[in-house]
C-alpha cells in the first residue's frame, strides 16, 4: 500500500490556507455512494466558494484480459480528495475542481500454462509430475495523485437541514503500471535459456496489459449523497 502521507500534507496545507479564515462558516457533513464507492464527505463555508473533503472506497471483482489470455482480478479502490466547489450566486449549482490521493490497486491471476500457449502459439504438452504449471499473478496502480473535474448540484443556500448532492466529474487516473510474478515448481533453470524467455515473455505480458488498460486514464465519477449542514 502507498503512503498516506503526501495526502496528509495536502488537506493540513488545504486546510490552512483555504479554511483557517472562515473559522465561523457554517460545515455540512453527508454520506456518498457512486462510482467511486461509498464514502463520507466534510464540505466547508457558506459562500460562493467552499471547500471539501473526500474518502470514498470499495473492492470490486474485475475481469482483465490481453491477446487471449484472461486473468481473474480484483479491484480496490481507495481515494481521498481535497475540491475547491464554486456555486455562481451562491445558489445549488457548482464547478469542482481539485485532486484526489489514488489508492486504487488491481490485483490479477493466470495460470502459467495460459500464458505459455498463448505467447508461444502452441499447446502446452502435459508434464508428468507437473498438472498445474504455476500462476502469473500481478499487480496494477495507477497515479498517486489525480486531478478531478466536475460540475455538481446541491447545498446552495446555506441553510441549516438536510440536503441532496450529486456530482458528475472525471478523474485522470494516468498511465496504469503492471507488475507480473511467475510462481511455478518447474525446473526452468534446467532448460538453456528457459529464465530468458520467461522473463520476455512476462515483460511482453506486462506491455500488452498495460495497453490495454489506456482506456480507463480518465476515469467517470458519479456519485449520489445527502448531508446535513450544521
Amino acid at each position: 500500500m502507498r503512503s498516506m502521507v503526501p495526502f496528509c500534507i495536502a488537506l493540513a496545507l488545504a486546510a490552512l490556507f483555504a479554511f483557517a479564515p472562515a473559522a465561523e462558516a457554517q460545515v455540512a457533513v453527508g454520506g456518498t455512494v457512486g462510482t467511486l464507492g461509498a464514502g463520507v464527505e466534510v464540505v466547508f463555508g457558506d459562500g460562493p466558494l467552499r471547500g471539501r473533503l473526500l474518502v470514498a472506497g470499495f473492492d470490486i471483482d474485475v475481469d482483465l484480459s490481453s491477446d487471449s489470455v484472461d486473468y481473474d482480478g480484483e479491484a480496490q479502490l481507495r481515494h481521498a480528495g481535497a475540491l475547491l466547489d464554486w456555486h455562481p450566486g451562491s445558489g445549488g449549482f457548482r464547478l469542482s475542481g481539485g485532486v484526489f490521493f489514488n489508492d486504487t490497486v488491481v490485483d490479477a491471476t493466470t495460470s502459467l500454462e495460459q500464458l505459455l500457449e498463448s505467447e508461444l502459439d502452441t499447446d502446452i504438452p502435459p508434464i508428468p509430475g507437473f498438472p498445474n504449471l504455476g500462476t502469473v499473478s500481478g499487480e496494477g496502480e495507477g497515479e498517486e495523485i489525480a486531478p478531478y473535474l466536475g460540475v455538481g448540484f446541491g447545498g446552495g443556500r446555506a441553510t441549516s437541514g438536510w440536503s441532496f448532492r450529486a456530482d458528475l466529474g472525471v478523474m485522470y487516473f494516468g498511465q496504469a503500471e503492471i507488475e507480473l510474478a511467475v510462481d511455478t515448481d518447474l525446473p526452468i533453470g534446467l532448460v538453456p535459456g528457459g529464465p530468458e524467455l520467461l522473463d520476455e515473455l512476462i515483460e511482453q505480458e506486462e506491455r500488452d496489459l498495460e495497453e490495454d488498460l489506456e482506456d480507463y486514464e480518465l476515469y467517470p465519477v458519479v456519485a449520489l449523497g445527502l448531508s446535513y449542514r450544521f
